[in-house]
């Protein structure tokens, strides 16, 4: 047995009594005297992964993996390093080539590879997320003369390779994209009205991007944008005769047969059976504006809390019809 064997034994009996350190400083002296064997730095990477010494850990894997020794366990022993080290794509990368041994351990392969997908999805998500804090805010505005209409776009010293505008006679289209991904915008639109696009013109500035649009015919445009009009449709709203009574007895003056007769003169010819039907039947007490309701029946008289209603000679006192034909 040589020197080094020797030590490297020494090793692994530290390591399996769980004292880490050791086993790496008798590890490190076999490899002194002997750098070529694979084993020995395979044996030091898994010591140093026990103390979470992950740089250690991954440069004795990798050295391993070097010398030829294709073990799944380098692998995942270096992917763990890299993990801990949040080196999430190269430790991705460690568990994926580990994963194609045919070995017992594909499903810890598995389980790592999750974890790195997730690490690996949030760091995107941080940086798109910095990267839409750092945007550079953009605005745009327009007016018009008589016959041209100009939109500014209002960004400064934008480059040429970075504007594009396409100018039709019912569209614009205007897109800017900064090669630091910092400055993005985008201006499509439908114009209220049509124009002349072939003497239409744009240029950048210094301070904007200016953009003007020959009209076809002299005069405002009240939008940039055209607004699509609402389709018209018929609609048949049933008026409710009861509440407008309501709403004009909480208003009436002493006048109240005008009210009254403005709102007879006003109603369906419904209506008016109802308000003559009701009114007479009960004396003048109730009047209601739904036929349906007082068609049925006759219609009781109804009087006031704390109130008799008494019949004179047999008969109930005369009421006062409303004008009108029914």
């Amino acid at each position: 047995m040589t020197f080094s064997d020797e030590q490297y034994n020494k090793g692994n009996a530290a390591f399996v009594g769980e004292n880490y350190a050791l086993a790496i400083n008798l590890y490190t002296k076999a490899i002194e005297i002997d750098p070529s064997r694979q084993n020995y730095y395979r044996n030091r990477a898994n010591s140093y992964l026990k103390l979470e010494k992950y740089q250690e850990a991954k440069f004795d894997a990798n050295k391993a993996l070097n010398l030829g020794m294709m073990e799944p366990k380098l692998f995942l022993w270096k992917g763990i390093s890299c993990y801990y080290l949040n080196e999430y794509e190269e430790a991705e990368k460690a568990f994926s080539e580990g994963k194609t041994f045919d070995n017992e351990t594909k499903d810890t392969f598995d389980v790592w590879l999750d974890r790195c997908t997730v690490k690996i999805q949030e760091i995107k998500d941080r940086e798109a997320e910095i990267l839409l804090s750092k945007l550079i805010k953009v605005r745009h505005e327009w007016y018009q003369t008589e016959m041209n209409v100009i939109v500014n776009i209002l960004v400064k010293n934008a480059k040429p390779d970075e504007v594009c505008v396409e100018i039709s006679d019912k569209t614009l289209l205007c897109k800017v994209q900064g090669s630091d991904k910092r400055l993005e915008f985008e201006l499509d639109v439908n114009l209220a009205h049509a124009i002349n696009s072939q003497r239409s013109t744009w240029k950048i500035v210094p301070s904007k991007i200016e953009i003007q649009m020959k009209k076809l015919a002299a005069g405002q445009w009240k939008t940039l944008d055209e607004i699509r009009e609402n389709i018209k449709t018929r609609c048949v709203v049933k008026k409710n005769w009861d509440k407008v009574v309501s709403e004009e007895i909480g208003e009436q003056d002493d006048n109240g047969d005008e009210m009254f007769e403005r709102i007879f003169a006003q109603g369906s010819d419904e209506m008016k059976r109802a308000m003559n039907k009701s009114f007479v039947e009960s004396g003048g007490t109730v009047l209601s504006t739904n036929w349906k309701d007082v068609r049925k029946k006759r219609v009781e008289t109804l009087t006031p809390d704390g109130m008799e209603w008494k019949q004179w000679d047999g008969k109930l006192t005369e009421t006062k019809a409303l004008k009108g034909k029914f």
